[in-house]
């Protein structure tokens, strides 16, 4: 094999593609080598009566300033999350509705959550030091709620929360990994709040088309369908193997999730702590369905159109609704989210019950906004699971795997630079931090004279 390539990046998520623009740009040639048909990775678009939506990945907002950046450059534009009128929470079947940004629940219970909330922001700011890591890997998101949550609204709350940011149930989630997230984004609010928080804008024609742009300014480099099985480094290169070539290069930046880097053989040279990354780590999962209607009929109600539940099969929606030229939306959207962490019944999640599943979203949300919500004009879900290589669609990991393999299971290893959403300080599982974990790379390989070396 000759050496005939500066830079290999390895999946054509937003990071991925942020890492090989970066490197392009410096005059390195570079390819992208992507085992799927289509570049995006966990940002994909979808259609429901007849507008645009997001299967995956969605919702950017302030301090999220890479991403933010990135959708100035490539001249697009954001739509701002609905958020006028009153939002609804069902709990022990009730259902209480209040405007702003506090959640519709009782007085004890708001209380409740306030303390809940400074002791996680607290515990953030403690998962920076290494010495109670540990400590809080050894712990579930839980057992920590059993100790320190006293009231089943605060509970339900905490409990949704976690699931729509890591798609796993809180007696799956290591304590230490939810903390982490909650230090990435900048506390609690910014995590899970909306306007203003990370909820608070989309991205106009779907945020997939981030990833589009910027692979068709790539002149042709990235390669789709090429599923890498093998990554090989030595003194003088690095060897990239798919099921049909091998390439050779200088360097290479693998931007995939440490769930996905399980497929990829290293070489018995992989160091420790990265390997047990690779054994340990796991990707939530789950739904993201959208409901049409022939208007937003919950605005007319003064309802908001976000819904928390702490039973069901939904339980938690936002307004998803196109808004049109003039500002006055066609259709009316709902958006929201199923999954285990959701739901305890299998039957309503086997991918054969899509009848079944539809029947009764459509059910929930009429009891939820009024009558109008039985009859839709269109419903379409994206089904994680049926991703053939994606493992998940959010980080979700276990106890014991973030304590064990240590403060810098990112560091570069010799010609081998790691990206990805979960691969970011700031910003970790989202857009942002895609992007900001593709530069971080790409600037890795720069810093190396070995990958923009000259050419005869």
């Amino acid at each position: 094999m000759s050496r005939d390539l500066d830079v290999v990046v390895v999946g054509a998520g937003l990071a991925g593609l942020t890492a090989a623009r970066e490197v392009i740009r410096a005059g390195a040639r570079a390819i992208v080598l992507e085992a799927s048909s289509r570049v995006g990775g966990r940002l994909v678009r979808q259609e429901v009566a007849g507008v645009t939506v997001d299967g995956g990945g969605a919702w950017v907002g302030p301090t999220q300033d890479r991403v933010l950046a990135m959708i100035g450059e490539l001249g697009l534009e954001t739509m701002p999350q609905w958020t006028r009128g009153r939002n609804l929470m069902r709990t022990a079947g009730r259902t209480r509705a209040r405007a702003g940004r506090l959640p519709p629940v009782p007085l004890p219970a708001l209380v409740d959550l306030a303390i809940g909330q400074w002791r996680l922001d607290r515990l953030a700011r403690r998962a920076s030091n290494e010495a109670t890591w540990k400590e809080l890997d050894e712990s579930t998101l839980d057992s920590w709620m059993t100790r320190h949550l006293h009231t089943g609204a605060a509970r339900a709350v905490v409990t949704i929360a976690a699931a729509a940011t890591t798609g796993t149930g809180p007696e799956d989630l290591s304590l230490l990994a939810f903390v982490q997230h909650i230090r990435a984004a900048g506390g609690v609010e910014q995590l899970t709040g909306v306007e203003g928080a990370a909820q608070d804008r989309r991205i106009a024609g779907g945020a997939v088309t981030l990833c589009e742009r910027l692979a068709d300014g790539m002149r042709g480099a990235v390669r789709l369908g090429a599923d890498v099985r093998a990554v090989f480094q030595d003194e003088d290169a690095v060897s990239v193997r798919t099921g049909g070539e091998a390439l050779r290069a200088d360097r290479v930046v693998v931007a995939l999730d440490p769930a996905l880097c399980r497929r990829i053989d290293f070489g018995p040279e992989l160091p420790g702590d990265r390997r047990f990354l690779h054994q340990g780590w796991e990707m939530g999962t789950g739904f993201k369905f959208h409901v049409a209607y022939s208007s937003p009929f919950w605005r007319e109600s003064g309802l908001s159109g976000q819904l928390l539940a702490d039973d069901g099969l939904v339980r938690l929606t936002f307004d998803a609704t196109p808004e049109g030229p003039e500002g006055s939306p066609g259709v009316g959207v709902i958006v929201g989210f199923l999954g285990e962490a959701f739901s305890d019944d299998p039957q309503l999640l086997d991918p054969a019950a899509f009848d079944l599943r539809r029947r009764k979203v459509v059910d929930e949300l009429a009891a939820a906004f009024g009558p109008p919500g039985s009859s839709p004009v269109d419903y379409v879900e994206k089904d994680w699971r049926d991703e053939p290589n994606i493992e998940g669609c959010v980080p979700g990991v276990p106890p014991g795997v973030l304590g064990d393999a240590g403060v810098h299971p990112y560091a570069q290893w010799g010609r081998v630079s790691w990206a990805g959403a979960e691969a970011a300080n700031r910003w970790e599982g989202h857009m942002d931090g895609a992007i900001r974990s593709g530069e971080r790379a790409a600037s890795e390989v720069l810093a190396d004279p070995v990958a923009t070396r000259p050419r005869s």
